[in-house]
């Protein structure tokens, strides 16, 4: 993904006051694009009172290509689909995919 493309899911921004809120927010924002796992933020405290803010995340290596449900003629595809959260072309996260 590209940097603008984060960066523009990350309100934290340099010369802003602290907000443990914000940070929240941008993480939840980072987790629901389903392009990264493995999010952490970590803060550090320098000597004249202020925070510096690190997020740390890894970006999910691929996309799903195909999806296949076996024995599952109670449903359509698309309520397969809608209720397992997984799509065609969506990003490749192993969690979410275990979930379903």
């Amino acid at each position: 993904m590209p940097t603008p493309k984060v960066m523009s899911l990350i309100h934290t921004r340099p010369g802003n006051e602290y907000s443990e809120e914000t940070v929240r927010e941008d993480v939840r924002r980072l987790y629901e694009t389903h392009s990264f796992s493995d999010i952490r933020v970590e803060l550090h405290t320098l000597p004249d009172k202020r925070i510096v803010v690190y997020f740390w995340f890894q970006e999910l290596p691929s996309v799903i290509r195909e999806i296949v449900f076996k024995g599952a003629s109670h449903m359509s595809k698309d309520d397969l689909e809608q209720a397992t959260g997984l799509r065609k072309g969506a990003p490749l996260n192993p969690i979410a995919n275990q979930m379903a």
